[in-house]
């Protein structure tokens, strides 16, 4: 935990896990509100669901791709903004037709993110602390994963669009963080990765 720029790199893992795990308790209730038949709801939802996965999937696929071209700080931030810009569009034009776009671009997105913050703790991590490193950053994103359902779910009460809202704060708080704090290299498996914290 003092490796320089290590907790950095967990708040960002758990802010990732719980903008990805907010949709959860209100993506069902948005649908319908959006306009879909109550018998098409569950269905819709879990396509809407399938659709988040898969594109993180292949963004986290892409992130290494990314890295390669270019510092990893320009690919995390890059992808949180990306991935704000995606959320906006589903508060300010809401339908069905925009939230399935917004949803596979802001997977993708933050797929690539999660892929990019992995790499960058992974090489603060000295040989001998890398299964406790990498048990410290998987609780970092379990906790995101378990308190985001909850966070969602009450902020939604009072409305489902504050919760997209939400997201977007937080991936552009995370943004900043990031752009103001990380400082490092291209990943190159032969040169070691520098992150300088101000």
């Amino acid at each position: 935990m003092r490796l320089p720029g290590f907790v950095l790199a967990l708040v960002v893992i758990f802010g990732l896990q719980t903008v990805d795990r907010s949709f959860g308790p209100v993506l069902p209730l948005f649908v319908q509100q959006v306009g879909v038949d109550v018998r098409r709801i569950a269905f819709v939802a879990g396509v809407l669901f399938s659709l988040g996965a898969i594109s993180a999937a292949i963004g986290s696929q892409w992130g290494p791709r990314l890295l390669k071209r270019y510092p990893a700080r320009v690919v995390l931030v890059a992808g949180m903004l990306t991935a704000a810009v995606a959320l906006t569009t589903i508060v300010a034009a809401p339908s069905l037709w925009v939230l399935g776009p917004a949803i596979v671009i802001a997977g993708t997105a933050m797929g690539a993110g999660t892929t990019t913050i992995y790499s960058i703790a992974g090489g603060l991590l000295p040989a001998d602390a890398q299964a406790t490193g990498f048990g410290i950053m998987t609780t970092a994103s379990l906790m995101g994963l378990a308190v985001s359902p909850i966070v969602a779910g009450f902020i939604g009460a009072s409305g489902l669009r504050i919760v997209f809202i939400a997201d977007v704060v937080l991936l552009l708080v995370l943004g900043v963080l990031v752009w103001n704090r990380l400082r490092t290299k291209p990943l190159d498996p032969l040169e070691p990765l520098e992150l300088v914290e101000p």
